[in-house]
């Protein structure tokens, strides 16, 4: 797909306005679309077991574990992958390693180039993703903003090139939930903004949150982080950005919203290229998978690996031995679905 000139935020005033408009808008109003669904599945099944279980599930994009240009950028998965006919959804980092080990931005932009060219005509995505959760100082990188976007532009520069989109890393869950609470927030809405963090932050930061004083002080504390989130979400079309990216790990309640908000805020369509849940509830999968169809998101890539640790992990749509659990049953059906039942 080439690049295409969407519709672009001005001025912080017009971005504020466009934020409070895009929060006014229930979930459901967006016009109904055609959303892709893609996984990113862990490494414990065989490849030809991994790709059978989503073409089982109706699954038509793929997420391959991230490509690091400052080592040998090999990509085996991306490859079989493509040879079993699923679309790739590919994230490409500049270095670093497992969460913990966080990039640096690229110090010479276009060496960098001339490698992610060499990637992208090996291993051709249906959209280049640029770094993972590029928000996440202590995990994933640790550029400023205004380094971040120089490098999405430069990176958006060479996929166009190739007549591939290009999208950002995905602001984490917890970061798009704050700056969501704080555009309710910021436009008097206070009611509003409380009733959103009970329902995204509370939950993710393991805290209560029962009053609007309460959320004042959580705000306050944030101040900062929710300012630099901003100008990423700002920043992302003037870098030359197809889509607006983000992760999700909660109910479908209040996505719609969130959606409405990225897509205003960005002046970009909205994909995720990482969503999933920390349950086998399997009505949760139904209801994210729902939420995220009415509000438009153009591509869906669930999450389905196993989590190590204790406390709230993500899970699998199956189970190690390839048994579909609940909730793969509820991803399936989903995506199967006749469109006389909506």
């Amino acid at each position: 797909m080439p690049h295409r000139n969407y519709p672009r935020p001005g001025h912080c005033a017009i971005i504020a306005l466009l934020a409070l408009v895009a929060i006014s808008i229930p979930a459901g109003t967006a016009a109904q679309s055609i959303t892709a669904y893609g996984v990113m599945p862990g490494q414990g099944l065989p490849p030809a077991q991994r790709f059978a279980m989503l073409h089982q599930l109706g699954a038509t994009h793929y997420r391959p574990l991230s490509v690091f240009l400052d080592r040998e950028p090999r990509c085996d998965e991306c490859q079989a992958a493509q040879a079993a006919g699923l679309a790739l959804v590919l994230t490409v980092r500049a270095g670093g390693g497992p969460p913990g080990v966080p990039a640096d931005p690229p110090a010479d932009l276009a060496a960098y180039q001339a490698a992610l060219d060499a990637v992208l005509a090996r291993y051709p995505p249906a959209v280049l993703v640029v770094e993972n959760e590029h928000n996440s100082r202590a995990l994933f990188y640790t550029g400023s903003p205004a380094q971040y976007l120089e490098q999405l532009a430069a990176a958006c520069a060479v996929a166009h090139g190739r007549g591939i989109p290009c999208t950002d890393g995905g602001i984490t869950n917890a970061g798009i939930s704050a700056l969501v609470t704080q555009a309710y927030w910021d436009a008097g809405r206070h009611d509003e903004a409380l009733r959103y963090a009970r329902a995204t932050l509370a939950p993710l930061l393991g805290r209560d949150l029962d009053t609007e004083d309460s959320l004042a002080w959580l705000l306050a504390q944030q101040a900062e982080e929710i300012a630099r989130l901003r100008q990423f979400v700002e920043g992302y079309a003037a870098a030359g950005a197809d889509y607006v990216n983000f992760h999700w790990y909660l109910p479908g309640d209040v996505l719609g919203e969130t959606v409405a908000y990225l897509r205003q805020t960005a002046g970009l369509p909205v994909l995720s290229n990482e969503i999933g849940q920390r349950n086998d509830n399997p009505e949760q999968t139904a209801s994210t998978l729902a939420a995220a169809q009415r509000a438009g998101v153009a591509i869906v890539i669930w999450y389905s690996i196993d989590t190590p640790g204790s406390g709230a992990r993500a899970r699998a749509l199956w189970a190690p031995d390839g048994e579909l659990r609940a909730t793969g049953r509820a991803f399936l059906a989903w995506v199967h679905r006749s469109p006389e039942s909506e």
